[in-house]
């Protein structure tokens, strides 16, 4: 699952701000409209991944 597909089926009804993608590639923190702040983080088991097998389609600073 995709951060549009998870907006979509939690009814986010928002495009956020993508403030700060983490060099591991595994954590994004979003920041909706409404100021609120969303850490998107895919763990377990996937530290020693070292940001292998995972592909950003975000651009930090952008909506």
């Amino acid at each position: 699952m995709d951060c549009k597909e998870i907006i979509e089926q939690y009814n986010l009804g928002y495009h956020p701000h993508f403030m700060k993608v983490f060099p591991t590639k595994r954590a994004i923190n979003m920041k909706a409209v409404n100021s609120a702040e969303t850490l998107l983080h895919i763990g377990l088991g996937t530290v020693s991944m070292n940001g292998e097998g995972f592909t950003v389609h975000v651009t930090e600073g952008k909506s």
